[in-house]
């Protein structure tokens, strides 16, 4: 029934319509891990994740009943009533091993790897705008960060 300890309920006279759906809530999360080892010592890795979207709350952007707080929600409409798109995700990696000492003994490898986050570079949007007077009611003035590129390099010993 509240954002945290810092926010205030869209209207002190009736706490009724704050009781609603939690700022992290997500209905449905899927999340698929894998990795696949070749004989070359070569190994491929993903992750791939989809939630579905998180709630936001729907605000005039007026102070309608007069309590000095501008969070005013229109008639009817509850705490997180709105809701966010989606979210997908695909992280791939792929790295190499390579061994530094004679075949019997496996103690010293050389590893060198390449990761691919957000590898599809689909945009994924957070923070949406609630203030229906606002032009931008319903956009998001946020995202996730698009595709980034990893290398990397790890000494066994």
């Amino acid at each position: 029934d509240t954002g945290g300890f810092d926010t205030l309920p869209a209207n002190n006279y009736d706490l009724h319509p704050e009781w609603g759906r939690a700022d992290f809530d997500r209905r449905h999360q899927f999340n698929l891990l894998g990795t696949y080892s070749t004989f070359w010592d070569l190994r491929v890795g993903a992750i791939f994740s989809l939630r579905s979207g998180i709630p936001y709350d729907i605000t005039t952007g007026y102070d309608n009943n007069y309590d000095t707080a501008f969070n005013d929600r229109p008639p009817g409409v509850t705490r997180n009533t709105g809701n966010g798109p989606g979210f997908a995700n695909l992280d791939l990696r792929c790295s190499k091993s390579f061994r530094l000492s004679d075949e019997h003994s496996d103690q010293r490898r050389l590893e060198v790897g390449v990761d691919a986050f957000n590898a599809l570079n689909h945009p994924n949007y957070r923070h949406f705008v609630g203030n229906i007077t606002s032009p931008f009611f319903g956009r998001a003035h946020s995202a996730e960060p698009g595709r980034q590129l990893q290398v990397s390099m790890k000494f066994k010993f």
